[in-house]
């Protein structure tokens, strides 16, 4: 997983070679065109290839990282981390629902 501009490192290692991908408003294009086989994503606050997954700024690395926490260990435990958090914004894709 990177967040912001963490996606050069992922580029620069050609991880996201073939692959869709986001980093933050500002570094959209300049990840274009240092990533020419890359599908640089926008609108978007993140990106999940299976193995990489790419997020914008900061507050959608948080969501992303809920995102995974569900992913990987279900939605209970997602929710958990959530209110430790103290994180209520909706998430984006699979996650709504976790806030009640």
């Amino acid at each position: 997983m990177s967040v912001c501009t963490g996606a050069f490192l992922l580029s620069g290692a050609h991880l996201l070679d073939g692959l869709k991908a986001t980093t933050c408003n500002l570094q959209l294009e300049r990840l274009r065109k240092e990533a020419p086989k890359t599908e640089v994503v926008s609108n978007v606050r993140y990106v999940d290839n299976g193995k990489i997954v790419t997020a914008g700024g900061f507050s959608a690395g948080i969501e992303c990282a809920i995102y995974l926490v569900s992913r990987l260990s279900g939605p209970t435990i997602a929710k958990k981390v959530m209110i430790y958090l103290e994180y209520t914004k909706p998430p984006e894709e699979g996650l709504a629902n976790l806030i009640s």
